[in-house]
């Protein structure tokens, strides 16, 4: 007798009602298909094949629901291979899929949490004090309390502070140990963390169904990536126009202190903040690097690193890997060849790009500058380790290396075509090599363009487009202006790094040195000064030595270590200006605080600055209270503009998220 299916009761009750716009036996058929997916799949798909059937969604004169079930078919298909990851990611992942998908009941999350592990550390501490058969120094004490939470952190999907590091000594491990303790019952810390875990796992989601592809309309980053990132590319520019800068300056002429208040949307804009000026030094950064190369007699080379396919979203090998992970890969597999390089004593410089493929996984694109006798064994080096992991498949694809000529011919032939219609398009590699998909070098030739010209379009196509809008991206086909927002939404939401510099002087040297107005009474600080100041880079890195001189460079920042700054007890690093084995200068003379615009009434709903600038002036109860705890008019008024305080010998308060909160003096 034959069994007749029905409708499995494992099913998301949300799916099943989006699938009932449907036939029933239809139904009954795909939600015994989509009860095999995580929750959050079965909604998705469910609502998607919904859409087809209440929008009437027709192909090619077929019906409804024939174009209905083919789109769930083909997409079913298609994250067949992937099934076991995704599964694995999206089940066992430690926070309820209804919270971690929405931004403020995950901050609500992030607040619980905080609460629990405070609760938990009296707890575990309680219970130590009350067993007389364990002696142990507060150290040991703090220690064990470390460990447990550090291991409830890492069941949330959270690494703890410090962990995994080995200390140089007790006293450092004791320290550090209090300031992990302190940020795991901190819900700030905790809101930080729980926002880059959702927009990991939610990105990964994205990839691992196939929404982040050429083929899907949405390369590089998914279009709920892009969404977000405007958003709050936009909440950010909305909050610092009611914020501002305030600073007590020096007036040389009168010889006499002054305020001073700037916007701070325009302190920004000034900044490397503004992508024209940070893609302005890039590329002057690099044109004068190369013309320092040319004339010590340096070469040039240009090299691409791709991962192995196992990385890549759009293989069937897919090992579930993110493009975090696949970026770390190159880390890893970049310091080996570093390493090796050094111990050769291989020297080299140049720029390093990462950027993503049209399905999100990161590759690497080079300008590296050396003498021409190091050339063939810095490139064997990099080979080597470029090919390393999955060597095996390599081998597999040349013996099929006939037909990827073939390919390649065709490409040569698609690219002649475009050329001819007056597009800019990138000339096809020779692929069929048996390294060629993971390892290209090419030496750069002047007649063909500088290495900068080679390294500008990457640039400008990883910040702002400048100047690459008629060129066409390899990747998606389609103009490169098209691809600046996915790809600023990947970097933002992956934390990758774009831009990296080898061998380099400091840049922030290079800075510092532009901001000093006073004069320095330093030959060589002067020098390098000048050279800074007309934007001369290429005099700067002669100033500072040359290339790859690291700590041995003739001037180095100078920091102001504050200790125990922060309220977790950690020191606080700022620039101050820059220093020589003989001399320093000052570049940050004047003490900025920030504050809301005096003009606007309200706060916005969130800010890093202080919330209660205008709540102390405004509610007189505030300031009874704080008067009745000691603090003058004057203390009251340091702490409006968000100042630290200290009315005693043992306490320091500061006003923050609407608090005066309490820091011990150690």
């Amino acid at each position: 007798m034959l069994k007749i299916k029905s409708v499995p009761k494992e099913i998301n009750a949300a799916a099943l009602a989006a699938l009932s716009v449907a036939d029933k036996d239809d139904v009954i058929h795909w939600a015994n298909k989509l009860v095999k997916l995580p929750e959050p799949l079965q909604v998705r798909f469910a609502k998607r094949f919904a859409w087809h059937h209440t929008n009437k969604i027709t192909r090619n004169g077929k019906s409804v629901s024939f174009t209905a079930n083919t789109y769930l078919r083909n997409h079913l298909a298609k994250i067949a291979p992937r099934i076991g990851h995704i599964n694995d990611k999206v089940r066992n992942q430690p926070h309820p899929w209804h919270i971690i998908t929405n931004v403020k009941r995950t901050e609500v999350r992030a607040t619980m949490l905080a609460l629990d592990m405070g609760k938990e550390i009296q707890e575990i501490a309680k219970d130590l004090l009350k067993d007389p058969s364990k002696e142990f120094t507060i150290d040991e004490g703090i220690a064990i309390i470390y460990q447990s939470i550090a291991k409830r952190c890492d069941e949330y999907g959270i690494t703890a502070p410090f962990y995994g590091v080995e200390f140089a000594s007790e006293e450092i491990q004791e320290k550090c140990h209090e300031i992990a303790l302190l940020k795991m019952q901190c819900d700030k810390w905790w809101k930080r963390k729980l926002k880059r875990y959702r927009l990991h796992i939610l990105e990964w989601l994205e990839i691992a169904v196939g929404d982040v592809s050429k083929a899907s309309g949405n390369p590089y980053a998914s279009k709920h990536c892009v969404t977000e990132y405007k958003a709050r590319q936009q909440s950010c520019a909305d909050w610092m126009q009611l914020m501002e800068l305030t600073g007590l300056c020096f007036n040389e002429e009168t010889n006499s202190f002054f305020e001073n208040t700037i916007k701070l949307e325009d302190a920004v804009k000034a900044g490397m903040a503004n992508p024209e000026n940070r893609r302005n030094e890039l590329m002057l950064r690099m044109r004068s690097m190369e013309e320092y190369a040319d004339e010590i007699g340096h070469i040039g080379v240009f090299y691409t690193l791709t991962a192995p396919s196992v990385y890549h979203a759009n293989s069937d090998q897919w090992n579930g890997s993110s493009p975090k992970d696949t970026n770390n890969y190159f880390t890893k597999m970049w310091s080996k060849v570093r390493a090796k390089l050094g111990r050769l004593n291989l020297e080299f410089y140049g720029i390093r790009v990462s950027e993503p493929h049209a399905d999100g996984t990161p590759h690497w694109h080079m300008a590296l500058f050396m003498k021409p006798e190091h050339q063939q064994a810095i490139t064997a080096i990099m080979r080597k380790h470029a090919i390393t992991e999955d060597v095996a498949e390599l081998h597999a694809r040349y013996e099929n290396r006939k037909d990827l000529f073939k390919t390649y011919k065709k490409a040569r032939q698609v690219w002649g075509l475009l050329k001819s219609q007056g597009k800019k398009v990138k000339e096809p590699q020779k692929f069929f090599r048996t390294f060629s998909p993971r390892f290209t070098a090419v030496k750069i030739d002047k007649a063909h363009g500088s290495a900068t010209s080679y390294i500008a379009k990457y640039i400008s196509k990883n910040i702002d487009g400048f100047k690459v809008g008629d060129h066409v991206d390899e990747e998606t086909g389609e103009p490169i202006s098209q691809s600046v927002n996915p790809v600023a939404a990947w970097a933002s939401n992956w934390n990758v790094r774009q831009f990296q510099f080898q061998g380099s002087p400091s840049v922030t040297v290079y800075r510092e040195l532009r901001k000093i107005n006073t004069p320095l009474h330093d030959k060589e600080m002067t020098e390098l000064r000048y050279a800074a100041d007309r934007g001369d880079f290429k005099s700067f890195i002669k100033a500072m030595g040359g290339m790859n001189k690291g700590k041995d460079a003739t001037l180095k920042t100078l920091y102001e270590v504050t200790p125990e700054a922060t309220e977790y007890g950690e020191a606080s690093r700022k620039v101050k200006g820059v220093t020589s084995a003989t001399v320093s200068g000052i570049s940050r003379t004047v003490q900025w605080g920030l504050s809301k615009v005096c003009s606007e009434a309200e706060n916005p709903s969130w800010t890093c600055g202080i919330n209660c600038t205008d709540g102390l002036s405004s509610h007189p109860p505030n300031i009874t209270k704080l008067r009745k705890l000691g603090f003058s008019l004057d203390a009251i008024a340091l702490l409006e503009k968000g100042c630290r305080v200290k009315i005693d010998d043992y306490f320091v308060y500061q006003v923050k998220d609407n608090q005066l909160r309490e820091y011990r003096v150690h």
